[in-house]
């Protein structure tokens, strides 16, 4: 797989080219629901950092699960289509893994 930048942006993005805004330019507009969205996502990091507690000692703190959890949202807002697709939960660990792999790729 070519680990071109334009690559790398559509792997990021679920397969498809990223978003380029136009249905976010108002961000303060969005801001509710872009803080309902980093809860979810700290919420499916925990989860994820639970399951795997009894294969590792080593834990992130909570400060650091929401740091994450703040740049992963931004990426996810920022490629979506339109906010119904930002904000579809039942899809959230889904794009979460895609973006995941995607920088996994990306740090080889």
């Amino acid at each position: 797989m070519p680990t071109t930048k334009k690559a790398t942006q559509a792997e990021t993005c679920g397969g498809r080219a990223p978003s380029t805004g136009g249905w976010q330019p108002n961000s303060t507009r969005d801001l509710g629901e872009r803080r309902k969205m980093t809860r979810h996502i700290v919420h499916v990091l925990q989860n994820r950092q639970n399951m795997r507690r009894s294969h590792a000692d080593a834990t992130m703190s909570s400060s650091d699960l929401a740091q994450m959890a703040k740049k992963i949202e931004l990426s996810l807002y920022r490629s979506a289509v339109n906010m119904e697709e930002y904000s579809n939960t039942s899809t959230l660990q889904k794009r979460i893994n895609s973006l995941v792999r995607a920088f996994v790729i990306v740090s080889r």
